[in-house]
């Protein structure tokens, strides 16, 4: 099955929401997040590849795993996940689709493309790709560039409503009504380091570390009890969430 693609500029889609451009190892996993609008909560979920500049090939549908891809939709939450298990450049594509359909007739709705890069050593990792805390505290995350990405522009951004704060651009005061308050600072030679200061339970979900053209997302879960796990694949508990996957 695949969906037929009438357009290949996706910025006119506004339903969507994920990274756009990602390295990884050879070998390596990783959970993509994909953002809905609440009107899209019922929608069919699905993740594909483009083979070519007109067909998309569906790789897995929500709640279900397919080879090495698990598709796993939080309407309460409105995102669905994407994790890829084992990358190999030999076998998998480079340019994928989250997408959506009102109907399995229907060629699509909503489609938002993405690009994986293949690196043994990549241009842009983070330390961990689920961090927590508590409520009040303050929460840190590390993502590692390479040294032709040192002159680049660097961010911190929220996927729900894409905001984000640059190294070296004008911080506001913290807004207590809002949560976002974070702190960066660039070494210069390959560690971007972030602190969110006061987090709020409101903070929880996914964000992105950004470095030129290159993001790499980061759940962040805050809680008031035993932090709670970034929703992947595997071990769903009580909450609703999943462990990560190594």
């Amino acid at each position: 099955m695949h969906f037929t693609i009438l357009s290949s500029d996706t910025e006119c889609y506004e339903g969507l929401k994920t990274v756009a451009k990602l390295t990884v190892k050879p070998g390596e996993s990783i959970t993509i997040p994909c953002m809905y609008h609440l009107t899209f909560k019922y929608y069919k979920k699905y993740w594909c590849y483009r083979s070519t500049l007109y067909y998309c090939n569906i790789m897995g549908t929500a709640n279900s795993t397919k080879g090495k891809v698990t598709v796993t939709d939080y309407p309460e939450n409105n995102f669905f996940t994407v994790t890829m298990r084992n990358l190999q450049p030999s076998t998998d594509y480079t340019h994928f689709w989250c997408a959506m359909s009102l109907t399995e007739s229907s060629l699509y709705d909503d489609m938002r493309e993405l690009s994986i890069n293949y690196q043994s050593d990549p241009d842009l990792s983070v330390q961990r790709s689920e961090v927590s805390g508590e409520a009040g505290g303050n929460v840190s995350v590390l993502c590692r560039y390479s040294p032709r990405y040192r002159g680049e522009k660097k961010r911190w951004c929220r996927l729900r409503d894409q905001k984000c704060s640059a190294v070296g651009g004008f911080r506001s005061p913290a807004d207590p009504n809002k949560g976002w308050d974070p702190q960066m600072r660039d070494d210069g030679f390959g560690t971007l380091s972030v602190e969110m200061v006061g987090v709020k339970q409101t903070d929880s979900g996914w964000y992105w570390c950004e470095v030129g053209d290159l993001q790499r997302p980061v759940y962040l879960s805050v809680t008031h009890e035993a932090a709670i796990s970034v929703p992947t694949t595997s071990n769903r508990n009580s909450h609703g969430y999943t462990n990560d996957v190594k």
